[in-house]
């Protein structure tokens, strides 16, 4: 876990109650007693082996928010070594603005296929003035405007 205190700039380790086993994840926003006071911070790691046991270990107070999805946070870690930056800034960046319940995140539905593994087109270009084709971003766009370029002159 690590707090959203600008002063502190390190992690810290703490007990998921099961009570918030189901909420709490990689990015989910928490609420903890740091030092006897209770502030808010960012899951950033799950099953690690804590430097006490884990009997030693405080139980986190409730799950707030959902924050940035694990990939997100690993990006703000990223971020905030290459420009030197602390963490929990980056992390209060990609974090939302207001509180949303927190719930499991979905895999990103999305990827790079092969160009040969890609769906034909479903229309014929020829027949409108104008279509509309999406590609991946990725993807090698070559074959398709080669599909949409007409095969004599214009």
């Amino acid at each position: 876990m690590r707090p959203d205190v600008a002063a502190v700039e390190r992690e810290f380790d703490y007990l998921v109650p099961d009570a918030l086993a189901d909420k709490v994840q990689v990015g989910t926003i928490v609420r903890v007693v740091l030092h006897g006071r209770r502030v808010r911070g960012w899951v950033v790691a799950d099953d690690v082996v804590p430097d006490r046991g884990a009997g030693q270990l405080r139980a986190l107070l409730a799950a707030v928010s959902a924050g940035p999805p694990a990939d997100v946070v690993d990006l703000c870690r990223f971020a905030a070594w290459r420009w030197a930056g602390p963490f929990s800034a980056m992390l209060r960046a990609a974090s939302p603005p207001n509180v949303v319940p927190p719930r499991p995140f979905a895999p990103p539905d999305a990827g790079v296929y092969p160009i040969s593994s890609a769906p034909p087109l479903s229309f014929d270009v020829t027949a409108r003035p104008v279509g509309l084709a999406e590609w991946p971003p990725g993807a090698d766009r070559r074959e398709l405007v080669a599909a949409l370029l007409a095969p004599s002159g214009s």
